[in-house]
């Protein structure tokens, strides 16, 4: 959402100084977002936008969290096994504990949140 924000405030400043007609151009564009962003199917969207951002906020965190504690952990146990193994040694022994039935992962597949109806 972000980027097409982005695109489109681009695209507008592109269209205002390549536009021959300058400054009525300009209003022209301007009057037409201001009427968009006050229009109340848009004003509802970006509402529900914003809340269904806030609800997942939590799960996002979440996961988050659980996802770096994994990483550390696995590279404190690959820091671990290099003490005596080769790195081809450990690759291989990561290997075979992890299921290609689950994702690659040794916990699961992720699986994305579902959005609240």
């Amino acid at each position: 959402m972000k980027g097409k924000l982005i695109f489109l405030a681009g695209a507008a400043t592109g269209f205002v100084i390549g536009s021959k007609a300058g400054r009525g151009a300009y209003e022209s564009l301007k009057a037409r977002a201001t009427q968009t962003l006050e229009d109340p199917k848009v004003k509802k969207g970006l509402e529900s936008a914003g809340e269904f951002v806030a609800s997942q906020a939590p799960v996002v965190g979440h996961k988050l969290q659980d996802a770096a504690s994994t990483v550390a952990s696995k590279v404190k146990k690959s820091k671990d096994s290099d003490d005596g193994e080769t790195s081809s040694t450990a690759s291989s022994a990561d290997a075979s504990s992890t299921d290609a039935s689950d994702g690659g992962d040794a916990h699961g597949p992720m699986t994305p949140a579902t959005p609240a109806p």
